[in-house]
Formats: C-alpha cells, structure tokens, sequence
C-alpha cells in the first residue's frame, strides 16, 4: 500500500481506510490519510481509524510489517491506535521510521504496537508530531504505546529509541505534553510500560503542555532514562516539570516499590520552559536512583508569576 491518500471531505460521514485480517506481508509507504472520524457504536469503536492490522488466523505465512513516510492529519477514534494499530504477532520488528502525525484532537492513542512475540528494542526514527492532543493517563500528548508479552504482572524488557524526532505543540490534560511513559497509578496499564529502558536521542520538543507535570516529556520507569543531545523549547506545565518530569520510585503492585537505576542527560539545551516549582527537570524520590546532568544548557526558563522556582528541583 504505497503512495495512496484516504480523504474524506465531511468528518461526520465517513469509514474506516486500511483493515488487516490475516497474517503476512504488509507495507504502507509513502501514504495520506485525512480527515477520518469513524463510527464508534458497539465493538467498532475498538477498530483503528486509518490502519488496523490484527490478524485473525494461525497460517504458516511469514509475517512482515513496515510502516514508513506515512503522514496521518486529523484522525479521531477511541482506545486503540486510532492512526496505527498493530498486533504483531511473530515479527520482532526494529525500527519504524519518518512517519508524521499532526492535528489530531483530544481521543484515545495515536500509535499502538502489541507485540505477542517479545521485542528486545524498536527504533522511532525520524517521526514527528505535531499539534496533537491526549487525554489518557499513558502515552502522552502524542499517544504512543508499545506493549510486549505480559507474564504475570509485568512484561518482558525492551528498549525504546527515539531518535532525530520532533514533538511540537502537542498538549496532554494528564502527564507528558509530548510523551509519557511508566507507571501513573493505573495497575492494568501500568503494568505494560514499567520495564522499558527509554532512549531519547537529537529530539526537539518544542511548545508542549502537560496540565499535571512534564510540559514535554513524563517518565517512571524501572529501567534506564538515557537523553541526550535533545532541545527542550518553551514547553509549559502548571505543575513540576515544565520540560521534564522524572519518577524514579515505581510501585510495581508486588508490594515492593523498585526504582530505575539510573537518568541520564547529556549534551541537552532548554530555553524558556517554564513549570510550577522546577521550570526545566523534576525528580521526585530520587535518592536510589545515579542522576547524571551532563554538559547542557538552561537559558530564560523561568515562571513570571513563581518567584521560587528553579530550572532543576530534586
């Protein structure tokens, strides 16, 4: 499925573009889709709005899914990935890449991967979002959510590389204006996104709001935060984090809380974020946790109506 644009001029009539039933070889390339606000009634509100791929038969077929230099504008739905979602269900993909999002209001998640055979990493390379808006507990202003096997109460580890990307504008009324990952006190989601080692490399997050902390970016993981030269530019929050919000405490509901071992940044810049306490990083019950911040720069981040914040609270 290449080249191809899905538009519908009147949002109020129109369908569902790209549904995937059975197991195999599967590109989308280089395609439009605009303007889609599907039916929700019954079951159909769980279908993805542009493509939906989430076979339903057990044949031998080898499975491949590519997804790249696709521009989704303007996609509305309820839970799943209402732009791309992906049930994978023996491809250990590693890397999507220079797929854009843009303009897709208030709704449920913009991005959804469920992996049934364990990944170990997957590269997000080259995307960006922009002008987007969210308002679930996960997944941020942008709506990302990747989900590996589930054992028990947790999942088999991966790492998340997001390189060369850009979040902008994007806006959350929970956590993470841009991208929230991590425990956020919702055991049955929680327990998907605990154990990811988040990398996040030569991003630029720029203009994003979070109403309750990390105006860019929210984090609680129990695995490694690594950022690094990546520029943080007027991203806001009326609570901590103007930029980023860093949890490093995690309840993983055993009744033992554990803690990620370590945040790192480096080579970073941030310039006129603004936050309640903490304009710029916020860590809360990082005495367990190595803090590194390395070699950046913090220039105009400041609150004009908060005359005791500073750029880093710990």
């Amino acid at each position: 499925f290449e080249g191809n644009t899905v538009e519908f001029t009147d949002i109020e009539n129109c369908s569902r573009c790209v549904r995937c039933y059975k197991k195999g070889t599967f590109i989308f390339n280089n395609n439009n889709f605009t303007n889609i606000k599907p039916r929700t009634d019954g079951h159909l509100g769980w279908v993805s709005s542009a493509i939906h791929y989430e076979p339903q038969d057990t044949n031998n077929d080898e499975e491949h899914f590519e997804l790249s230099g696709n521009n989704f504008m303007k996609i509305e739905g309820t839970n799943q990935g209402r732009c791309v979602y992906a049930v994978i269900k023996e491809e250990r993909i590693t890397e999507v890449a220079k797929n854009f999002v843009s303009e897709c209001p208030v709704g449920g998640f913009c991005i959804k991967f469920k992996f049934e055979t364990a990944i170990y990493n997957l590269t997000m390379n080259g995307w960006e979002f922009r002008n987007n808006a969210g308002s679930d507990t996960h997944g941020g202003g942008t709506g990302i959510w990747i989900e590996n096997p589930i054992h028990d109460k947790s999942t088999d580890p991966f790492t998340l590389i997001i390189k060369s990307c850009v979040f902008d504008n994007n806006h959350c009324t929970k956590k993470g204006g841009a991208l929230q990952f991590g425990n956020n006190g919702d055991e049955d989601k929680d327990k998907f996104q605990m154990r990811i080692e988040i990398q996040l490399t030569d991003c630029t997050f720029r203009n994003n709001v979070a109403e309750e902390g990390g105006g860019a970016l929210y984090v609680s993981t129990t695995y490694p935060l690594t950022i690094s030269n990546c520029h943080f530019i007027n991203n806001r929050s009326p609570q901590n984090g103007g930029a980023i919000y860093i949890k490093t405490d995690i309840n993983d509901f055993s009744g033992t809380n554990q803690h990620m071992t370590i945040a790192e940044i480096t080579g970073c810049d941030f310039t006129n974020n603004s936050g309640n306490y903490a304009h710029c990083i916020y860590i809360i019950d990082g005495s367990q946790t190595q803090i590194l911040v390395r070699q950046c720069t913090f220039n105009n981040n400041y609150n004009p109506n908060l005359a005791a914040g500073s750029c880093i609270l710990s």
